[in-house]
């Protein structure tokens, strides 16, 4: 298996997010908006990973996914939604990334407001 992971600015990101992932035929490719803190970048990492291997396992297709996300813009987390069609791999995702951020000393709140910021940005990340 092959992946590539980049981190990008956040404008230049194929839609609003800060983590997305797709697979081709030169393998899987995820790309984490620039968020300052390089723990910040490797827990949005962290999840997009785990929940792209679990939507993989469950043979959910990544169009769905992205499909879901594309259609669901207005809310902050659309796979947090009960009617996405990869929540149950979003929510394990989420709980992985908790787990890593303890490890890391990062404080939750302050985390979830630098994404909920740099969500509401148009560009770059402040």
């Amino acid at each position: 298996m092959k992946l590539e992971v980049l981190t990008i600015e956040h404008d230049a990101q194929r839609y609003v997010t800060l983590g997305d992932y797709w697979e081709d035929d030169d393998g899987l490719h995820i790309r984490i908006s620039r968020l300052g803190d390089w723990r910040y970048e490797a827990l949005v990492l962290i999840h997009e990973l785990v929940e792209l291997l679990l939507v993989r396992a469950a043979g959910i297709e990544i169009a769905a996914v992205d499909a879901w996300d594309t259609q669901h813009l207005d809310l902050e987390e659309p796979g947090a939604h009960p009617d996405a069609p990869y929540h149950r791999q979003h929510a394990f995702a989420e709980g992985v990334e908790r787990c890593v951020a303890l490890a890391l000393g990062v404080v939750w709140a302050d985390y979830e407001a630098r994404i909920t910021a740099s969500l509401s940005s148009p560009s770059r990340i402040p």
